[in-house]
């Protein structure tokens, strides 16, 4: 193989990886929060009794994946009636159990202690809609 061959499969090389960071770091950000895994889901939702994962909206961070936001799904499935309730709870994962930290559905979003990127990652309602203005 000649040096210029090697060198142009070289630059290839290194411009997909850096093409594929980026693109991995822009989905991120564009997507931000996730879906969480079935075992996450499952752990998650022991946190509500008996509601059952199907019937809750789970979302998990993906600044932080220590923290993640659940409310009742909507449009509601008819076996989930019974469980509705209305508001958001924030859960902070602390080794293989997730603990509420929030629960609420009158509030102001410097209620929540988080940081502002995990709450506009999780698009916590009232909270990221917009960043806060300096003046």
């Amino acid at each position: 193989m000649t040096c210029q061959l090697r060198s142009v499969t070289v630059r290839a090389v290194l411009l997909s990886a850096v093409t594929f960071t980026l693109l991995t770091i822009w989905t991120s950000n564009v997507l931000g929060a996730r879906a969480p895994t079935p075992a996450e889901a499952h752990a998650i939702a022991r946190n509500f009794g008996t509601v059952p994962a199907r019937c809750l909206t789970i979302r998990v961070s993906t600044v932080n994946r220590r923290y993640a936001l659940t409310y009742f799904s909507y449009p509601t499935p008819r076996s989930c009636v019974r469980y509705g309730f209305n508001g958001i709870a924030l859960l902070e994962r602390n080794g293989n159990s997730w603990k509420p930290i929030f629960e609420g559905s009158s509030y102001k979003c410097s209620e929540i202690h988080v940081a502002s990127a995990v709450k506009r990652d999780l698009k916590i309602p009232g909270c990221s809609q917009h960043r806060s203005k300096r003046h």
